[in-house]
């Protein structure tokens, strides 16, 4: 299976899930790197990203496609935005399925156990919890679920910490961002912020992400949600996991 995903973040966390269900993964970091592992490698299935640098995966999409080899391929979208109008550029782009973010891991088996008719998909383990970690501002039972998926509470902490690294001062960078008239940009941090947030279950963050993104998407004034933002981040980084 191919993996097309530029953060970091949830490159990791999908690795790990992967390895659990029993399934071998490669990573791209972008289309461009995705079209080149289709070149030399065979893969059942192909999880591709929406909003990624260099060459998204509507335009990878595209361009798969028109290589008759893959024509029947099973590329299956990952995006945090589901609205009618991005699963439409989807399916026009040549997409076969779409799931969003964050990912609920028995939804995705489901559809693995579907697309993959030659491949083998362990179930979702339903084990006993791990102790699991607890931080304000996260949704227990997706850390649960992570966590139980992961097998291991510390590898979760690890994820949370590398977001925290990850986007490490955002609120300041959108802010400049704006300053600057990047617009674009800015739109696509808070994508990326809210798609990884809401994986590992932060769903303050993932919340004032999603609020300030609406308000950028819709050509409006957007400090009240950026305040909230940096409200939201200041105190998570602050956090220490209990």
């Amino acid at each position: 299976m191919l993996l097309v995903e530029d953060n970091r973040v949830n490159q990791l966390l999908a690795t790990q899930m992967f390895k659990k269900l029993g399934v071998l993964l490669d990573v791209a970091n972008n289309g461009e790197e995705a079209i080149q592992h289709l070149q030399d490698e065979r893969y059942d299935v192909v999880l591709m990203d929406i909003q990624m640098p260099v060459m998204d995966g509507l335009q990878a999409t595209k361009l798969i496609r028109q290589d008759e080899r893959f024509a029947v391929l099973p590329i299956v979208a990952m995006s945090a935005g589901v609205t009618m109008d991005e699963r439409e550029k989807c399916s026009a782009a040549g997409m076969t399925d779409f799931i969003g973010k964050p990912i609920d891991s028995v939804q995705l088996t489901n559809k693995l156990v579907a697309l993959c008719k030659s491949a083998t998909v362990n179930p979702v383990s339903q084990g006993a919890t791990i102790g699991v970690v607890f931080m304000e501002g996260f949704d227990e039972a997706r850390l649960e679920e992570v966590s139980a998926l992961l097998g291991d509470s510390d590898v979760l902490i690890e994820l949370i910490e590398t977001m925290r690294q990850e986007f490490v001062g955002l609120p300041c960078e959108i802010e400049n961002l704006l300053a600057q008239g990047e617009v674009v940009m800015a739109k696509r941090k808070l994508h990326a912020l809210k798609g990884v947030a809401g994986n590992l279950g932060a769903v303050q963050i993932q919340a004032a992400a999603k609020a300030m993104e609406i308000k950028l998407e819709a050509g409006e004034e957007a400090g009240a949600e950026l305040r909230n933002l940096a409200q939201v981040w200041n105190a998570f980084e602050k956090l220490k996991a209990a």
